[in-house]
């Protein structure tokens, strides 16, 4: 079949952008399209037969029911006003999402609407219980609002500051309330019969204890030309698989072809990295074992390649079992119509390496100017600038973030922890990094790059702050003020690390006093033993009247003689004694003061 090929008119009124919701596509029909705003334009809406892959040039796609990478559950999607959530896919969203939260650990759950407002719980015992309880009516208080979990018509409900099942124009979100109900909820305004808008739950900060020494595989036959659907076995196993690796670490991945041939990873982050991916947007996870690694979304689910880029038919890596056709892959030869074979994906178990403690960031910094309804493209000075601070921040640690706007507006972040994981995330899918300054911080891929929004979600258009420099259009954010369409302005990126301390400085050594000190005597005392007055050291006699020479430690001072103690010497002035003052007895023999031999005793 050839690729078909659509063109969309997107209706943009107010000046508001569009925001585009692809519920299905199955077949070869795109069954459900949800477009909310809009000014005219005309965008490329391609579809590939081959991959049943929709791709929208401005990455207005919103993104849903994913588990990221690091654990976090989400639910997002569209409601019309007056129409039920169940009719554009919602309650089938909310349970899979239901399905992802339930046992697991969270640090936060905000829930939001795409009209800007939003309410966040911040105490991870109470955020894991809002999102993973599945019985009776429950109240909770947390971060100074009233939470309650609890059964709404056919499903659950979240609400806050409002009981199960009210109309008041408080906080709630119930996708499955009852078949052509439109009172699906709302936050911060009407929550039966609302305006049309996009409602999200974010459980952040997840895990499933992050289980090690783990084995999951995959492994199904394959036929040549024979399909791979999204109903069937091969993809049924598939997600089995995925569910086995959740919240685990790995050692090691093997894909693997009856056809003996293969591509092995074995470094631990990497292989967990994409062992855990949930299907969304294209991840690489970088170089192992001779190739670079991806995932994404590839027709009706994950797709885990190696060597080549997702929904490619070149001869090198890939396992696409719900692709919904036949081209599922291959390992070292064809991925599209390949022959016949078994495909397995193995996750080893293998205990990684204790990571190595980073580095004090420093500083890394993003500034750039950028002119309203002028583009920030993917090759464009702005863009290059902000790849060049993604890879100052890789593998540091920094105490806080700050996006900054010339307009005088700011959002920053204080918590080391949080600074640290929102800086040195890479593009990949949504990621929520919790509560910290006042708002919600996340990061994602919007257009061709990492995008950084506080306050509202990737890829979003409300009046919050966001810095998207690759997003490819004139979409390129803002902070507390418009993020679509937004006025011209400078925005900065600061990543903070500090700067580490430096070493403690020795005492510096006192020298040797060489100084004439002013004891009478003329020589001095240092740390215990005696100098004469030229520095030269002197040892004390062993008797009081030994002869003062050098060695004996004594010392003359005018014209005296004086022992090492600072005795003076007094020359005897008897007969039989010394003939003359100033001379001495030593050993039975008399000595003048200079040394010279008077005669016996």
């Amino acid at each position: 079949m050839l690729p078909m090929i659509f063109v969309l008119c997107l209706l943009r009124l107010n000046n508001a952008v569009p925001e585009v919701l692809i519920e299905q596509v199955a077949g070869d029909e795109i069954s459900a399209l949800r477009i909310d705003g809009g000014e005219i334009s005309t965008e490329a809406l391609v579809y590939k037969e081959m991959s049943k892959i929709v791709e929208i040039p401005e990455a207005l796609v919103t993104l849903h029911n994913e588990q990221t990478e690091d654990g976090t559950c989400s639910f997002s999607s569209h409601f019309n006003r007056g129409r039920d959530g169940q009719s554009v896919g919602a309650c089938s969203k909310w349970k899979t999402f239901r399905s992802c939260a339930s046992g697991k650990s969270f640090s936060s759950v905000t829930i939001r609407s795409s009209r800007g407002t939003s309410y966040t719980c911040n105490v991870p015992s109470v955020a894991a219980r809002i999102c993973g309880h599945t019985s009776t009516t429950q109240t909770y208080s947390c971060s100074g609002h009233t939470w309650r979990t609890g059964k709404c018509g056919g499903g659950w409900e979240i609400s806050v500051d409002q009981t199960i099942c009210n109309c008041l124009t408080k906080g709630s979100v119930r996708p499955c309330i009852n078949p052509r109900n439109p009172n699906w909820g709302g936050v911060k305004g009407k929550t039966c019969g609302g305006p049309s808008q996009s409602l999200y739950v974010v459980c952040g900060g997840g895990g499933g204890g992050g289980q090690s020494g783990s084995v999951c595989k995959f492994s199904a036959g394959f036929s040549t030309r024979v399909g791979s659907t999204t109903g069937g076995s091969q993809c049924r196993q598939w997600k089995s698989f995925e569910s086995c690796t959740t919240g685990k670490r790995f050692g090691e991945i093997t894909m693997k072809s009856s056809r003996g041939t293969s591509y092995v990873c074995k470094n631990p982050s990497i292989a967990t990295s994409l062992c855990t991916q949930k299907p969304s947007g294209t991840r690489s996870h970088g170089s192992c074992g001779g190739v670079t690694w991806y995932t994404g979304n590839c027709g009706g689910g994950l797709e885990i390649s190696a060597g080549q880029g997702i929904c490619a038919c070149g001869r090198a890596g890939s396992v696409r079992p719900c692709i919904g056709n036949y081209n599922w892959g291959g390992i070292k030869g064809k991925t599209c119509l390949a022959p016949s074979q078994t495909l397995s994906v193995t996750c080893g178990k293998g205990k990684p390496k204790a990571p190595t403690k980073a580095p004090r960031g420093g500083i890394c910094s993003f500034s750039a100017s950028f002119s309203t309804r002028v583009g920030s493209t993917k090759g464009g000075s702005q863009c290059r600038q902000y790849e060049k601070f993604e890879s100052c921040t890789t593998g540091k640690k920094f105490l806080s973030i700050t996006l900054k706007s010339s307009r005088g507006t700011s959002y920053v972040c204080k918590n080391p922890s949080i600074a640290t994981s929102i800086c040195t995330t890479k593009p990949s899918g949504t990621r929520s990094h919790g509560s910290c300054g006042g708002v919600t911080w996340y990061t994602g891929n919007c257009g061709g790059g990492l995008e950084i929004s506080a306050g509202q979600g990737i890829c979003a258009c409300g009046r919050a702050g966001s810095v998207r420099p690759c997003i490819g259009n004139y979409n390129w954010g803002g902070i507390k003020g418009k993020t679509c369409l937004a006025p011209s302005q400078t925005l900065s990126v600061i990543c903070n690390g500090g700067t580490p301390p430096t070493k403690k400085p020795t005492k510096k050594p006192t020298k040797k006093p060489t100084g004439k000190p002013t004891t009478k005597g003329g020589g001095y005392y240092y740390n215990g033993n005696y100098y004469y007055s030229n520095g030269t050291q002197g040892n004390a006699p062993t008797k009081k009247t030994a002869r003062p020479t050098t060695k004996g430690g004594g010392y003359y001072y005018n014209g005296n003689y004086y022992f090492s103690n600072g005795t003076k010497y007094v020359a005897p002035t008897k007969k039989g004694q010394a003939p003359t003052a100033g001379t001495y007895k030593y050993n039975g023999y008399y000595y003048f003061n200079n040394g010279s031999w008077v005669g016996y005793e």
